[in-house]
């Protein structure tokens, strides 16, 4: 009975709340960061200086069996207020309305929800190598580079099974950029036997491991192993000579594969070229925060705050804000900082990169990254808009590749 009493009496303060006709300030602004079902909206109340009650609906006032949440909370003496919630099973995952009020004379929020799923599979490049192994007067030297994606690390190994001893043992991430590689091996006029072991992890698990034996002298080399990936993982390697044509082998593949490769070594002096790359499908977000509407009139400035959920290679997807150039004009594109910045510049403090500023889109980035497994919610700028007429104005934004 209590609760039915307590859910009554939210709905008669909402429809108060809601149809009321305020002064033009106050206002409130807010933002949502959506994940699945799971919604977090934050925002403020700009215009006053002491605790208001804030009335938060998503869903149909006037069909009670849609509404998906409602809530009354005290803001902070600042005006800031935030919520979160789960929308019920019940409830398909879609748009949903969302309306607030407050006893502060401010104007009624109006805006969207959007919990639809909006990812798409993409592959994305994690690991780079380009090598060349190098046989001068039959002494193999390994040079070349590697490179490996944010929030993965590789581990190399190569031991001299002949002789026991440790040819390489690195651990590359991607804090080293551009990894070089050099290593050289004893004469293969001496046969030798080596074991090369690498793997790869996302933090959690290993992506790809690979375990190969190789077999030299002066007549040929030999490799012979096995290479295993995740499901989601796939390599793909060429194999070229560089100076004899003897060798020409490529291969894609996922899973198990066996590796068998046998090399001619007639000559004294040759060299091959290796190329391998490695490849992750990942769900990609498209839209990561819900479209926000605006009620403005001409020469209001209105406040947009871009939160988006981090992710390891956040900083290699780009963020666009669009807006009706009709109605909105930048003010400044990054309120965190003293200085108004209104066209391409690197912000620093605040760790992102204003990719262009043209009337009606925004493009931005992040300039940090993340490790793997941790996701954040993170506020990347806020911007401010010039109202340049009365009317109706939505700004969206999106995460692209």
């Amino acid at each position: 009975m209590k609760k039915l009493i307590s859910i009554s009496i939210l709905l008669a303060i909402a429809i108060s709340f809601f149809n009321t006709v305020y002064a033009d300030v106050p206002f409130i602004e807010c933002s949502t960061v959506v994940n699945g079902r799971n919604v977090s909206l934050s925002g403020k109340i700009n215009g006053v200086n002491s605790a208001k009650q804030i009335t938060l609906l998503v869903g149909d006032l006037k069909k009670p069996d849609s509404i998906v949440y409602i809530n009354q909370k005290e803001t902070e003496p600042t005006g800031e207020f935030s919520f979160e919630f789960c929308v019920p099973e019940k409830f398909a995952l879609g748009e949903f309305q969302l309306r607030m009020g407050s006893d502060s004379g401010s104007e009624t929020y109006s805006g969207i929800i959007d919990c639809r799923d909006m990812t798409v599979e993409a592959e994305r490049k994690f690991i780079e190598t380009d090598v060349d192994v190098i046989i001068e007067r039959f002494v193999p030297r390994i040079e070349g580079t590697l490179n490996c994606g944010v929030g993965k690390t590789l581990y190399l190994e190569i031991i001299n099974t002949t002789d026991q001893t440790v040819v390489a043992n690195d651990t590359i991430t991607s804090a080293n950029g551009v990894y070089n590689l050099s290593y050289t091996l004893p004469s293969l006029i001496y046969p030798k036997n080596y074991t090369v072991n690498i793997s790869c992890t996302d933090g959690e698990e290993s992506i790809v491991l690979m375990n190969v034996g190789i077999s030299s002298s002066t007549v040929l080399l030999k490799l012979s192993g096995t290479a295993e990936t995740a499901e989601n993982v796939r390599i793909d390697a060429r194999l070229q000579s560089n100076n004899s044509g003897l060798v020409d082998k490529s291969t894609s593949f996922s899973g198990n594969k066996e590796v068998s490769v046998t090399i001619p070594n007639l000559l004294a002096n040759m060299s091959f070229h290796l190329e391998a790359e490695g490849y992750e499908t990942v769900d990609v977000p498209i839209v990561r925060e819900a479209s926000k509407i605006y009620e403005v009139s001409e020469n209001q400035k209105i406040y947009y705050f871009v939160t988006v959920d981090s992710e390891p290679e956040i900083n290699r997807q780009y963020i666009e804000i669009t807006y009706p150039q009709s109605f909105l004009s930048v003010d400044d594109l990054c309120i965190f900082t003293k200085q108004k910045e209104t066209g391409p510049c690197v912000i620093k403090n605040c760790g992102i990169e204003i990719i262009s500023s043209e009337p009606g889109k925004i493009i931005m980035k992040s300039t940090d990254s993340f490790p793997a497994g941790k996701y954040l919610k993170m506020l990347l700028s806020g911007i401010s808009f010039n109202a340049v007429m009365t009317g109706t104005a939505e700004i969206s934004c999106k995460i692209t590749q």
